[in-house]
């Protein structure tokens, strides 16, 4: 290209890019430092998302996450409900197995107390470590920091107005039974160690198979749980429930007969545990063990683990007692 073209083609380019082109600069790239500040300002936004969801954090960090599960097979209740395998009961009153016993697993969790509306529930703590409550419908349980407690800390759930209802008419049945008296709910308020709480509820209904339907969910009480309000039950020390046995902390049921005569003669309550023994020895029933269930100045009543031919009866049996005349008398027993 000689200079006469090139003249006549730089004549021809505005004078806006040729301006652009003399003042050109390049984009001087960022500092480090500025990168370092967006990547600590996205920290800054992602900690202020964690502290905006601070009601969750138990969540995120496991503590309030609380299952249950079926003792014996382990299986999870969930809020999708399932049929349990572990317990029926037929037409005629008759149970076998228990038809709900479940635990707890979480993490720290420092108490749960259960409410049950209907039925009766019973705690066992297998560890031996806490105090009981027999057959009772509100209590509160000690749990504590030792998560490996929990799998033995168990629920038994005893329909026994069900039972009694089918065993005491015989023209009852299952189908006949009122809906109110078949369906039932454990309401648990559940306490942690870092101050926190959550409610769940398990609820169970009896199909006409004899089978039990259960669910576990989270629960919001109303002003119509006024079940939830009832007093707790007093627990029963387990030096009155159980006598210490010599072996390694080996442990055994207390039956009567490991109470002298003299010392059961000087209390009223261990005159009328005789009178209940004395009742049995009439029957086809042993009794393994026998727990205060009430108890007043004219009226008491135990709840009776029993075996038959070796075998032990689920549920528990209860007998009653009143004083007349001085003496402890029998006025009614059954399921």
């Amino acid at each position: 290209m000689n200079s006469k073209k090139f003249s006549e083609a730089m004549s021809e380019l505005d004078d806006e890019y040729i301006d652009e082109a003399i003042h050109y600069k390049k984009k001087a790239k960022k500092p480090v430092w500025a990168k370092l500040g967006a990547i600590a300002a996205c920290l800054a936004l992602a900690l202020a998302a964690v502290s905006t969801l601070a009601p969750f954090h138990g969540i995120f960090h496991g503590s309030m996450v609380v299952s249950a599960y079926a003792y014996g097979t382990d299986e999870e209740i969930t809020a999708a409900g399932a049929v349990m395998s572990t317990g029926t009961i037929s037409d005629s009153g008759e149970m076998t197995g228990h038809p709900l016993m479940f635990y707890l697993s979480g993490k720290d969790i420092e108490t749960v107390r259960y409410s049950c509306k209907n039925q009766q529930i019973n705690f066992m703590d297998w560890t031996q470590k806490r105090d009981e409550y027999g057959n009772a419908q509100n209590f509160t349980v000690i749990y504590g920091e030792d998560e490996s407690d929990y799998y033995y800390l168990t629920i038994d759930w005893v329909p026994n107005t069900i039972i009694r209802e089918l065993t005491d008419n015989v023209e009852a049945t299952i189908a006949t039974l009122p809906a109110e008296m078949r369906e039932d709910i454990i309401v648990m308020e559940i306490a942690f160690a870092n101050g926190k709480t959550a409610t769940k509820a398990i609820t169970v209904s009896l199909l006409e198979d004899g089978t039990f339907f259960a669910s576990f969910d989270d629960y919001e009480i109303t002003a119509e749980d006024s079940f939830v309000e009832r007093i707790d039950s007093e627990s029963i020390p387990r030096d009155i429930l159980y006598e210490q046995g010599t072996d390694a902390g080996q442990s055994k049921e207390q039956t009567l007969e490991d109470i002298p005569a003299a010392e059961a003669a000087d209390s009223s309550l261990d005159t009328a545990k005789m009178a209940a023994q004395n009742y049995y020895a009439g029957t086809v029933f042993e009794v393994v063990s026998m727990e205060l269930r009430s108890q007043t100045e004219e009226e008491i009543t135990f709840s009776v683990c029993v075996s038959k031919g070796g075998v032990v009866q689920e549920p528990n049996r209860t007998i009653f007692l009143q004083l007349v005349n001085g003496s402890w008398e029998v006025i009614n027993e059954g399921y």
